[in-house]
């Protein structure tokens, strides 16, 4: 029944890794939870210019908790992630950082599954995005300009395609073909998906996000692309 009822539904977050080595300083990965299993995958993306490469981190496995016993494992399960969260995978520590509407929206839904302390970085998280325009423009002048670029873009696109039929199933669309949930798909894959749900490429702001998704010759990172298409 559990697999039925969760299949493909994927929770996902940002983490950074937490290490003395100066070298891991800005690393940051995407922790997949499949709620269907209770696996967990790691991809990390690449970064331009930097010298990561990125690449899967961690194939889809279910983490056994740091301090249980090989007799009695105790596993991570959803109310072990929220914003702020450690989480131990085999040694390695990463500090969970931010999630996607999709998470938000599951944690409200399940709140007795999570500790008062886990639902309160909910309320932090939506009081920071909530911030005073004043406050936003403080923060962003630290920002690298491409990524104050890319979030100004995707604003503009969130309110003019608001009321776009593939709202509510172009994320699960991309996470269907991207088995690995490393947030990336094929650029052929990409507009076949895009084709089946109208998505308007030929549109010059979709075009631009398009560009700014691009990863290479032929993939595209949709982990950003559908955030235009979320409220």
């Amino acid at each position: 029944m559990k697999l039925l009822m969760n299949d493909k539904k994927v929770l996902r977050y940002l983490a950074a890794l937490e290490s003395p080595f100066p070298e891991d300083k800005g690393r940051r990965f995407v922790f997949s939870y499949f709620l269907a299993t209770d696996m967990i995958s790691i991809f990390e993306p690449p970064i331009r210019n930097s010298g990561i490469i990125g690449g899967k981190y961690l194939g889809r496995t279910k983490v056994v908790k740091p301090h249980s016993s090989a007799e009695n494992p105790i596993y991570y399960s959803p109310s072990d992630f929220f914003i702020g969260a450690e989480i131990e995978v085999f040694g390695h520590r990463f500090i969970i950082l931010d999630t996607d509407d999709y998470v938000l929206k599951y944690m409200e839904s399940n709140a007795s599954q999570y500790s008062p302390e886990a639902l309160l970085s909910i309320q932090n998280h939506i009081r920071k995005q909530e911030a005073p325009a004043e406050e936003l423009e403080t923060k962003q002048t630290e920002v690298d300009p491409a990524v104050q670029e890319l979030e100004a873009l995707i604003d503009t696109i969130q309110k003019r395609l608001k009321d776009h039929p593939c709202k509510d199933s172009i994320r699960e669309a991309f996470q269907t073909c991207d088995r690995d949930a490393s947030g990336f798909v094929d650029k052929e894959i990409f507009f076949e998906i895009c084709d089946s749900l109208k998505v308007p490429v030929d549109d010059s702001l979709i075009k631009e996000l398009i560009r700014m998704c691009s990863h290479g010759e032929d993939k595209i990172n949709y982990y950003n692309f559908v955030r235009a298409f979320s409220d």
